[in-house]
């Protein structure tokens, strides 16, 4: 998983719901309490496909951005529709405003940039502590 970090975050996020699931189905009778575990782990998977989202959102103006944008509120949906119903339909809801669209539009080079700097950072510092 560490080698496709470069990945799109949803293809990320399935492989680990994937493992998840995998355990739960090896495991589930020898560890206790397996499905709440389960459950935290499903739950802990949406709290980051709506992380992505906000951050698709903000990163991407076009069509590929938006189709994340839409598979990565589906994902949380799909691991803890409990939590993540009320957070995706607000995120959904700022989608379709327009001033949310300027605003997007305003600070999209800004966070291109950061996406950029927080790739780049480990580097850097490794580099620094090298000297």
């Amino acid at each position: 998983m560490s080698r496709g970090a470069e990945r799109n975050g949803l293809s990320e996020l399935e492989d680990r719901a994937a493992a998840y699931n995998e355990w739960h189905a090896a495991a589930g009778m020898l560890v206790p309490d397996a499905d709440a575990l389960l459950s935290q782990a499903k739950r802990a998977l949406a709290h980051s496909a709506v992380r992505r989202a906000k951050l698709a959102f903000l990163q991407e103006s076009d069509d590929l951005g938006l189709r994340m944008f839409d598979g990565l509120c589906e994902f949380a949906l799909e691991n803890d529709p409990g939590w993540a119903a009320a957070e995706v339909e607000r995120l959904r809801e700022m989608r379709g405003r327009v001033w949310s669209r300027r605003i997007r539009n305003v600070i999209l080079p800004a966070t291109k940039l950061a996406v950029r700097a927080r790739k780049v950072l480990p580097h850097v510092r490794a580099r620094v502590h090298v000297i």
